[in-house]
């Protein structure tokens, strides 16, 4: 095997096995080509066209966010609501609104899911949600005035 015209082509292949699986001639001459960097090529752009579509849907998904909103600026429905049903608006609350961030026709629009009234904290807490179109969804620290609505 010290003298390379012993060396065939079946030797050769048998000696590459896993690395190099082909052996091509170019202009007479026998050459090894490299599959295992063709395979990681298509594993690398497998990947990449995973990871891009996974991408895709997350930026579709519309984004939920919490702001905090002076007491005029809760629609009347959800204020009159409030005072139908716990009396007064306590002075020192806070309100905030959950909002969805959508795409409508090129345009990001917000739209608000539900309004929240936070007053104090651990065991005085009041907190008070509605949604948009003034229907109570929960309540916690205060009572209703009017238990039959």
């Amino acid at each position: 095997m010290n003298n390379p015209s012993d060396l065939t082509i079946e030797k050769i292949r048998s000696l590459t096995v896993g690395y190099f699986k082909n052996l091509r001639p170019i202009k007479g001459v026998y050459y090894l080509s490299p599959k295992p960097i063709i395979t990681i090529m298509k594993r690398f752009f497998l990947t990449l066209l995973i990871l891009s579509s996974v991408n895709v849907f997350l930026i579709s998904q519309p984004v939920k966010k919490v702001e905090r909103i002076k007491e005029d600026e809760v629609p009347v429905v959800v204020r009159k609501a409030f005072e139908n049903d716990f009396g007064k608006i306590p002075e020192d609350g806070t309100w905030t609104v959950n909002f969805t961030v959508v795409q409508e026709g090129g345009k990001s629009m917000a739209k608000p899911v539900s309004y929240t009234f936070r007053k104090g904290n651990k065991a005085d807490k009041i907190e008070v949600r509605y949604s948009p179109d003034g229907k109570l969804d929960t309540a916690k620290g205060l009572k209703k005035i009017n238990a039959n609505s």
